[in-house]
């Protein structure tokens, strides 16, 4: 069955809006007043039946930190939603399907999203790459193992937070394996969003600003007896003093029965923090970020590696057809180079995109993927090596969750399919540049091997 899939006119938005909203079974809200010029940033596509939408998709332009602190422009996928009439009908193919192409078009050479479901991307070449989880504290489990110093804190007006907080995300987001900017369209949805029930505390040391945390109070009464939730959506410090710091700001609020910690680093010191680390209950531990090389060899030659070596791969992928071949990267920590191998080299490796997508942040060691059979190794081939050149030891992680661009009835004044978006911001003006004009020496491989099949 053929959909058209095309980027969406402003005109349409309240209907892309409405089809998103109803894939997730949910209906949409009350119209937001707030100045929606910020919408600007997001491309956003929709595949349509006989002049209807039946699947949505966004994506806005980002940048990925990865190991070396190396930042490659970066798609950031969301909105994804297929109408409930429409399931199982090939809407959600053709729409991956044309983003994909569009973020070959725009130069850019990742895609990235954080998946609802377990099950549905790897099919188009996303691989999971980082790891989260949530954590909950009774208020009983609270007592600290030692005194922890906390300087100043401060809560944030509305007003504050949008202009704070960029300023301390943005150093954290440079260095660390995992992380994304993020354009300033993001923050204005979630100041518009979320600052206005929720709270935003910066804390200060030596008179600088070095971390903040958003939370809010989810608020029950039992006669009496407060039964409050604290929760906290996101957490980031320039230090582990401040991040120790603002941990316990929040584990010291009063009126609270439970503290609930989401999208946290599965190995998170809070729990060497704690009096009694047995408290700390682990209520989610689940795959976070996917991500999708769109240019394979300017990925694996854009990032750093701990040790010095040479690899050959062999990456089979159908729907980036111009990434299949077999490749030699020669990486180290100083730089790295990602050509076709010679003729007859037979790979080390061999993988499809979503296999490299689960390494290229370095979480995730090569050996496990060979013992899930997600990768395959040679003969012979001692799959200890690759761990050290592949595996970044700091591990990435990404603290939150991407903000869904759809969510308001009024259309975005500045949506248009005339204004390409994807690659504009964040990232840097060679992601607009189609690959193979600005670096020549990586060209593509002269065969190409059978393709796999996304399964």
């Amino acid at each position: 069955m053929a959909f058209d899939v095309a980027p969406v006119q402003r005109d349409d938005y309240a209907e892309f809006e409405r089809v998103f909203r109803a894939g997730f079974g949910e209906i949409p809200g009350p119209e937001n007043q707030a100045d929606l010029d910020f919408f600007g940033w997001c491309d956003l596509l929709g595949a349509r039946q006989d002049g209807r939408i039946v699947g949505t998709a966004g994506s806005f332009g980002s940048e990925l930190t990865l190991p070396g602190a190396v930042r490659l422009p970066t798609a950031a996928v969301t909105s994804v939603s297929v109408s409930p009439t429409h399931r199982r009908r090939g809407v959600l193919s053709a729409m991956m399907a044309e983003q994909l192409a569009a973020v070959r078009r725009a130069g850019v050479p990742l895609a990235v999203l954080t998946a609802s479901e377990a099950t549905i991307y790897s099919r188009f070449g996303y691989g999971p790459a980082t790891m989260a989880a949530d954590f909950a504290i009774p208020v009983r489990g609270r007592a600290l193992r030692q005194p922890i110093p906390v300087g100043d804190t401060r809560l944030l007006s509305q007003e504050e937070a949008r202009k704070t907080l960029p300023e301390l995300y943005e150093p954290v987001s440079r260095t660390q394996v995992g992380e994304m900017s993020r354009p300033d369209g993001w923050w204005a949805l979630a100041n518009s969003r979320d600052m206005a029930k929720n709270f935003a505390v910066v804390h200060r040391s030596d008179g600088i600003d070095d971390g903040y945390a958003i939370y809010g109070v989810e608020v029950k009464w039992e006669p009496g007896v407060s039964q409050n939730r604290l929760r906290v959506d996101e957490l980031v410090a320039h230090s582990p003093a401040a991040r120790s710091a603002l941990l316990r700001y929040l584990l010291e609020l009063d009126l609270v029965e439970s503290v609930y910690l989401r999208v946290r680093p599965v190995e998170d010191e809070l729990r060497w923090l704690l009096a009694d680390p047995r408290v700390l209950r682990a209520r989610s531990v689940r795959d976070w970020l996917w991500v999708r090389p769109v240019d394979a060899a300017e990925v694996l030659s854009g990032r750093r590696y701990r040790v010095s070596d040479r690899l050959t791969i062999r990456i089979d992928d159908e729907l980036c057809p111009w990434n299949s071949g077999t490749w030699s990267l020669e990486g180290s920590a100083d730089g790295a180079s990602c050509q076709p191998a010679r003729a007859g080299a037979d790979p080390d490796l061999t993988m499809g995109p979503a296999g490299l997508g689960s390494l290229v942040l370095g979480g995730v060691n090569p050996s496990v993927l060979v013992d899930a059979g997600v990768i395959g190794a040679a003969a012979g081939f001692d799959r200890d090596r690759a761990r050290p050149v592949l595996r970044d030891q700091s591990g990435p992680v990404l603290l939150h969750g991407f903000l869904n661009v759809a969510g308001l009835t009024r259309p975005p004044a500045s949506l248009s399919a005339s204004r390409p978006r994807l690659g504009r911001h964040g990232a840097h003006p060679a992601a607009r540049t189609p690959r193979a004009a600005r670096a020549p020496a990586r060209s593509r491989p002269g065969t190409t091997g059978t393709p796999v099949r996304p399964g």
